[in-house]
C-alpha cells in the first residue's frame, strides 16, 4: 500500500493490504555498508488491522522514529 522512511533513509515502515482485506504493518531497517537490503526489526507483521489508517495509527504509537516526528 504505502511506505514512509526516516528522514536519514534507513528506517521505514510499509502499510500492506492483505488478501482478506485487512491491514497490516511492519518495520524495517537498512545499513548502508550491508548490501543485504532491508529487514525487519519488530515483527508487528502478525497484527491486524480493519483499516489503513488504524494501521498507521498503531505504527505512529509504537515506532520511536515516527512518534517523534523523525520522518
Amino acid at each position: 500500500m504505502f511506505s514512509i522512511n526516516s528522514a536519514a533513509g534507513d528506517y521505514c515502515v510499509d502499510v500492506f493490504l492483505r488478501d482478506d482485506g485487512t491491514f497490516g504493518l511492519e518495520e524495517f531497517r537498512r545499513d548502508p555498508e550491508d548490501l543485504c537490503g532491508w529487514f525487519p526489526l519488530h515483527r508487528h507483521s502478525g497484527q491486524v488491522f480493519a483499516t489503513d489508517v488504524q494501521a498507521l495509527a498503531h505504527a505512529r504509537a509504537v515506532v520511536r522514529w515516527l512518534a517523534d516526528g523523525s520522518s
